[in-house]
């Protein structure tokens, strides 16, 4: 993957290197952030985007079950590594981006890369809608309570807030829906830079890779539905850091944070 991915990853850069100051002028919480750390966060999103346009659309025919339902099985190897793997392929080790949405309309976009180093993140809607409140707390000035303060506990050990100054600081990206409509207006201006046709062959040439792998005994709707979201995210930032287009985090806490995206609609 990381022999074939350089001239895609180099362009996708290029393209967020000349958008990202107008990104983090929005002034979204969490713009006054570190510039290479919003890269981390933004780039999966610039990925998704070009990837939903071109397959997000796309009619997965689901096997009919015995049961009336209609639905495909996954199943996954466990294995049981005995010694710390420190390769490239240790380092490129990641989930597809991990999608989720609050009862209170807050939306998350994370992915659990290896250089985390925290491995499966959970961060769920009651997550999102604490951190709502702390945010809440944060621009209203307001003192918070001992309900507040347990909540702001919680976000700390989660790696997501930082009492900085004696106050609550929200350490990711986080976007309001008028910002996230600015934010959007900008993503659609580097898709269109990076042209439709270089957004097709990202995102389908990908998917083609792991259908060739895939036994022939596999059926068409099926490889379909394995090969559809698989896009090259971790792999791109993975090649980024090392090619050091982008820096690696620069602590624990920076990377337990990491890859972590978070809006309102």
């Amino acid at each position: 993957m990381l022999d074939n991915i350089d001239s895609v990853a180099v362009k996708m850069h290029e393209v967020l290197e000349k958008y990202i100051d107008e990104i983090i002028n929005i002034g979204f919480c969490g713009s006054d952030l570190d510039k290479n750390f919003i890269i981390w966060s933004v780039m999966p999103m610039l990925i998704c985007s070009m990837d939903w346009s071109v397959r997000g659309s796309k009619e997965i025919e689901f096997p009919l079950r015995k049961d009336g339902s209609r639905h495909y099985v996954a199943a996954n190897f466990v294995y049981e590594n005995v010694e710390k793997d420190t390769s490239i392929l240790n380092k490129a080790w990641g989930v597809g981006q991990k999608t989720r949405q609050s009862q209170l309309g807050v939306r998350s976009q994370q992915i659990d890369i290896s250089v985390t180093k925290v491995g499966w993140r959970d961060f769920n809607g009651n997550d999102l809608d604490d951190l709502l409140h702390i945010k809440n707390i944060i621009e209203s000035g307001e003192e918070p309570n001992e309900n507040d303060k347990l909540l702001i506990s919680k976000m700390i050990n989660m790696g997501y807030v930082a009492m900085v100054d004696s106050k609550p600081k929200i350490m990711i990206p986080f976007l309001n829906a008028g910002e996230y409509r600015q934010f959007e207006n900008i993503m659609d201006k580097m898709k269109k830079e990076l042209g439709e046709d270089f957004t097709v062959a990202f995102s389908e040439n990908y998917a083609k890779g792991y259908a060739a792998l895939m036994p022939d005994f596999i059926e068409k709707d099926e490889k379909d539905y394995l090969t559809c979201g698989y896009t090259p995210i971790y792999q791109t930032l993975i090649y980024l850091a090392e090619k050091e287009y982008i820096k690696y985090p620069q602590s624990d806490e920076e990377a337990k944070r990491l890859c972590t995206f978070v809006y309102m609609i």
